[in-house]
This record gives C-alpha cells, structure tokens and sequence, in this order.
C-alpha cells in the first residue's frame, strides 16, 4: 500500500522544456508534464530535499488516470486563462504552480511535484509546417496517420 502526503503549493520560475501541458503524453504513463529549469541555487535546493533532478531541470507532472483528468491551468502573463493551450516550445518562460507529493511504499520514499498551473511569460512557439504537430499531435502519429490514410 502507497501512502500520500501532500504540501502547500510551491510557486516556481524558469524555462520550460518538452512541455505536455493541452495533452497528455501517452507514450509511457500517460501525463500532463514539463521539465523546468531553474537556477542552479533553486535546483540544488530541491536536490537537497529529495527531488530527482536530471540534465539541470526538474519534471512537474500531472498523471492523467483517465480521460476525466483536467489537464492543468494555463495563463497569459497578464493572468487571464487561456482557453486554447498553446504548444510551448523549449525555452519558453514560465511560471508553475505545482503541489509537492511524497509517496511511501515498501520501496521506499520517492518525492516529486504536481503540475497544477502554469503561466506562460514569454512564448517560444515551435516552428513546424506539420499542421498536425502545431495542434499538439506527435509526429510519430501524423506519420501513422499517412500510413492508415493511403
């Protein structure tokens, strides 16, 4: 049996890389996610506590159990809500609200942090001609997609 344990949301800056924030990835366990970089004194600290950091950047991500998992909040710089979710390219700056989770099982104790919000502060878009891939489909599918479709 796995045991939760959830604190007060942490609030955190940086650049956002391989960003899964208007569709689940559903390559491996399907979830919301990105990796954050920060600076290297915030990086440290999460270390210190427990925090799996790899290549200098932390992963904040949202499981998505089911299709009923709402996929996290999204806001311009300004606060507003943004109803159609932009694919962030890597670099983009953001701001994130994520819930820190400690789980302890026979395995032992693991930490890790829920993607709960993210605010968008300055875009990087990714530039495709793939229409497919600029409305968050992989290219992987829209190449299993040309397949099917001859």
């Amino acid at each position: 049996m796995t045991d939760f344990k959830y604190g007060d949301p942490v609030f955190l800056n940086g650049k956002a890389y391989w960003s899964w924030i208007s569709k689940p990835n559903v390559q491996f366990d399907p979830c919301y996610s990105l990796s954050l970089e920060m600076s290297e004194k915030k990086l440290k600290k999460f270390e210190e506590l427990g925090y799996r950091i790899k290549d200098s950047k932390i992963l904040i991500r949202k499981r998505a159990f089911s299709t009923e998992t709402k996929p996290p909040l999204v806001f311009d710089k300004n606060g507003n809500e943004l109803g159609g979710v932009p694919l962030l390219g890597n670099g983009s700056e953001v701001s994130v609200r994520a819930i820190p989770c400690e789980a302890k099982n026979k395995f032992g104790l693991f930490k890790s942090l829920i993607l709960d919000a993210v605010m968008i502060k300055k875009l990087v878009r990714i530039k495709t001609k793939n229409k497919f891939y600029e409305t968050g489909v992989s290219k992987w599918t829209y190449f299993i997609f040309m397949i099917v479709q001859r």
